[in-house]
């Protein structure tokens, strides 16, 4: 777990004796047969990065003077020099356990960066079998073996409590022990270029949480990516994420699992789709999500499920209607080339108004439902840039529920009552009347 500073004549293996090695490492066929290999073949030590030379406890002069830099082996490496630190002896580990098919984890203890006997980083691997969890040492002196659990937490609450133990005798002091943190992590040795560099890899992407440390994190990401400060809302969503964890039934939560549930969460409450489909099929559970994250009123949730049913009745409709249409009628009439659609393509609460206006050359390319609370018609081109409406007119829709918007291409409005479609008609109608007086074109 910890480094020399004083080198050794590098230990030098015959070409054959290094094919013997990584041929019998390849024939190992049980985790008890790699202890075992390992425990014959592989020591605790590293390879200085400059000098070439073995470093390790069994020469002297361990941990005097300045650590030299380490040279990181992959699997390969360990296999040639014979010695290997706890970070590279695990990938050796993940090595056989992946080509094994084991179900497995890596993970990281440690105590601040700041690495030495007292504030130790090491990596441990845990593999599964018959659903209980097993933790399998080399590097770790006095843990040196195969160690059974029930399960993942129980195993990596007995590796904490050693390691601290450990770090205890060694003269660690309660504020050392108060930098641990844990990390599962994936990052490969072999792709990086030092020792800090694999640290910082997996401290950037793999930090395990647990209730007492994701607290804080959780607020951190949360105002990142809703760029939010709001505290209700970052309460809400607190509850979510923490609601989500204990469904999956887990202790401890990855960072990156943590960003990820945070970005689903964001992403399903600004996905127009999304929310269309939870309104249409009533899903009340998902909906009182959505309604708690932005405090919309009982009456505006209403509202928006309303609209999103009529709209889905009415789009249901208008397909049963129009694939009728072009099997009795697949000709379209005069009225339709007008338009340049079957009139069946249009929601009917907005035929008529479409059509006026097409006839008038304002050239429309949607129309009828758009979003969750708004009507639209939008044009090809900007026909609109100079018009406006009377203020009397605007007045007296408003008075109606009515808000009114205007872009130089699309007319849009805001819905405030549970409107029918015979009623959105109607409403259509009289806007439409009211711009084709007075616009010029």
């Amino acid at each position: 777990m910890n480094e020399s500073q004083i080198p050794n004549s590098r230990d030098t293996q015959s070409n054959a004796e290094k094919s013997a090695e990584l041929i019998n490492f390849e024939k190992i066929k049980s985790p008890d047969e790699l202890l075992s290999f390992m425990k014959d073949n592989i020591k605790y030590g590293f390879v200085g990065k400059e000098d070439g030379e073995i470093y390790s406890p069994e020469h002297e002069g361990w941990r005097k003077g300045d650590p030299p830099e380490k040279r990181l082996q992959d699997p390969k490496e360990v296999l040639d020099s014979g010695y290997g630190t706890c970070w590279e002896q695990v990938e050796l580990e993940r090595h056989w356990f992946e080509k094994q098919k084991y179900e497995f984890k890596t993970f990281l203890f440690m105590f601040g960066k700041d690495v030495s006997e007292e504030r130790p980083a090491h990596t441990i691997l845990a593999y599964k079998k018959d659903d209980k969890w097993y933790w399998f040492e080399h590097a770790f002196g006095s843990q040196i073996g195969i160690h059974k659990y029930d399960n993942l937490d129980e195993l990596i609450e007995d590796v904490k409590k050693k390691l601290i133990d450990s770090a205890l005798d060694a003269k660690a002091t309660k504020a050392d022990i108060e930098k641990y943190k844990l990390y599962e992590y994936e990052t490969l040795i072999g792709d990086c270029e030092s020792s800090e560099e694999f640290l910082n890899n997996i401290e950037n992407n793999d930090l395990l949480l647990n209730n007492e440390n994701k607290a804080e994190l959780d607020n951190q990401i949360i105002k990142r990516v809703f760029h939010t400060q709001d505290d209700e809302q970052i309460k809400f969503l607190l509850e979510r994420i923490n609601k989500k964890i204990q469904n999956e039934n887990k202790t401890f939560v990855s960072k990156k699992e943590l960003e990820s549930y945070v970005n689903d969460i964001f992403e399903r409450l600004h996905d127009e789709d999304y929310l269309m489909r939870i309104f249409e099929v009533g899903d009340d559970e998902k909906i009182k999500e959505y309604a708690d994250y932005v405090g919309l009123s009982e009456e505006k949730t209403d509202l928006m499920e309303h609209f999103a049913k009529l709209r889905r009745d009415t789009v249901d409709e208008m397909q049963i209607v129009l694939a009728q249409r072009k099997i009795d009628s697949p000709e379209k009439t005069e009225k339709e080339e007008t338009i340049g659609v079957f009139e069946e393509q249009i929601e009917p609460h907005v035929r008529e108004v479409v059509y006026e206006f097409n006839k008038k050359g304002l050239k429309t390319v949607y129309s009828g439902f758009w979003g969750m609370e708004h009507q639209s018609v939008g044009f090809k081109d900007d026909y609109l840039k100079d018009f406006e409406f009377a203020k009397d007119f605007l007045d007296q829709m408003k008075n109606k529920g009515i808000v009114i918007e205007l872009e130089s291409n699309m007319i849009s409005f805001e819905v405030k009552e549970k409107f029918s479609l015979d009623e959105l008609k109607s409403i259509w109608d009289e806007i439409g009347r009211e711009m084709l007086e007075n616009i010029n074109h």
